[in-house]
């Protein structure tokens, strides 16, 4: 009551148990059992982490209304303030996610759980670093928005403005997803590393790879708005092929006989992606590389119906890559 400290002696250490977030359950299909701990430092790091993670949930329902096609389209205004909203949660969950990090630092012993393993918090402050930076490309990227209001339904906006990217700001927003894709890189091999043979959960390790592809394809797209701007058709529309290789989304050559299941798959995996956001749960597990998908196919329409009809451009036949930048 008069502020002086209490010394609490335990006869005993407390024994504590969590349930873990990111680590495999040992059967497919079942949740992983509670993990039992007696120390306090796991403890507050437990805590701490689940802290973290609501900060990335957060930041994930602030950018509903974004995609959401149930209502009609966020203006401007409200778009801006959703994005800002989703990235400050995730600065903080990385500011939390690297404050364990260096905490564990100290602990002369490693974690015997992967959930709060000096790697994993690095992992994490990597993930929730690349998503943040491309938040910041997002909210200046104009074509998302365009997609996003095009199958809206419920849309009140007759008219779609045209996007508007200086050339200057295309190559910085290229450097910004490479960037992000790097953090994501990061991110999926100290994840991969585990804790004394204990897995991460297959659907993390899938969705940093799939934010990975997203930050380097969206690199190649933006490559490829700076050589349109420039007047080279041909060039960015190689950039565009990049960009689909870098998503996974490789087309069937010309001349060669086949089903198209690849272009069937995405598809499905599309719907299946849109229901999950109609419904406002368990959505975005594919990192925004659906949406990305759907800008390339946008633009390369756009720009294939250009080159045909006035620049007639030749397209490089080699793809470039991001490894190449």
């Amino acid at each position: 009551m008069t502020g002086e400290p209490i010394d609490v002696v335990l006869k005993t250490t407390p024994q504590l148990e969590w349930r873990p977030t990111i680590s495999e359950a040992a059967v497919p299909g079942r949740e992983a059992p509670r993990l039992k701990i007696q120390s306090l430092e796991y403890e507050i790091s437990f805590v701490l982490s689940t802290l973290a993670y609501t900060y990335t949930l957060l930041s994930r329902s602030s950018l509903h209304i974004l995609y959401s096609s149930t209502s009609s389209s966020p203006s401007p205004e409200q778009r801006t303030q959703a994005i800002q909203a989703a990235s400050k949660n995730l600065f903080s969950a990385a500011s939390v996610h690297e404050y364990l990090s260096t905490r564990a630092d100290q602990v002369p012993t490693e974690s015997p759980f992967v959930d709060i393993s000096r790697s994993s918090f690095r992992a994490l402050t990597y993930l929730a670093r690349a998503e943040a930076t491309l938040l910041a490309v997002l909210k200046d990227d104009p074509y998302p928005a365009i997609v996003a209001q095009d199958r809206n339904q419920n849309d009140n906006e007759w008219m779609i403005k045209a996007p508007d990217i200086p050339k200057v700001r295309a190559h910085l927003f290229a450097r910004l997803c490479l960037a992000a894709g790097e953090h994501a890189s990061n991110a999926h091999a100290l994840l991969n590393a585990g804790a004394k043979g204990q897995r991460v959960n297959v659907e993390l390790l899938r969705y940093v790879e799939d934010l990975k592809r997203v930050g380097r394809g969206k690199a190649c797209r933006f490559f490829g708005i700076d050589a349109e701007l420039g007047g080279k058709t041909g060039d960015a529309l190689a950039w565009l092929q990049a960009a689909n290789y870098e998503l996974g989304y490789v087309k069937k050559e010309e001349g060669k006989k086949g089903f198209g299941f690849g272009k069937l798959k995405k598809d499905w995996k599309e719907n299946r992606e849109e229901k999950k956001i109609i419904k406002g749960s368990n959505w975005g597990g594919d990192a925004g590389k659906a949406e990305e998908g759907r800008v390339i196919e946008l633009l390369e329409k756009k720009w294939t119906k250009m080159n045909d009809t006035v620049s007639r451009a030749i397209v490089p036949r080699s793809f470039i890559r991001a490894d190449d930048l």
